[in-house]
């Protein structure tokens, strides 16, 4: 469910969108791996374009953690090149909570009202010099 969330927000913002190739007329973010370069729906380039993958580990006391992994391709004749997209997508997701049950929400860390913790999940970005690292804090009940 958090892919989706996070998909959904990712090709709804129009900076994001427009940096990005498109594949079947939709901005190209994909949760895990990305279509074959040589699919007929790439409208021409099919660069850049991003992947990601999300590893959730789960204890027995109901936490959660976990880590978000993201893949910026581009080619050298993309007009956006990956630290462009890098730096757009981090602005959008850090310090958000996703509401994972019922309706599907988003909300900026700075919102003060977000009910129910036990249902939200936490994008936290922890930056180094030379990478980002985006690391998921879970509330469960």
């Amino acid at each position: 469910m958090l892919d989706g969330l996070l998909t959904e927000q990712i090709r709804k913002d129009e900076q994001m969108a427009g940096m990005l190739a498109r594949y079947r007329g939709i901005p190209a973010f994909f949760f895990q791996k990305a279509p074959q370069d040589t699919d007929p729906l790439w409208q021409k380039p099919a660069f850049p374009r991003v992947d990601y993958n999300i590893d959730m580990r789960y204890d027995p006391e109901r936490k959660a953690a976990g880590v978000l992994a993201v893949n910026a391709w581009a080619s050298s004749e993309s007009r956006f090149m990956p630290e462009d997209i890098e730096k757009r997508f981090i602005e959008l997701v850090d310090g958000t909570f996703y509401n994972v049950k019922g309706q599907s929400k988003v909300y900026p860390m700075s919102r003060t009202n977000f009910g129910d913790a036990s249902d939200m999940i936490l994008l936290i970005i922890a930056s180094h010099p030379a990478t980002y690292v985006i690391y998921i804090i879970c509330f469960l009940q």
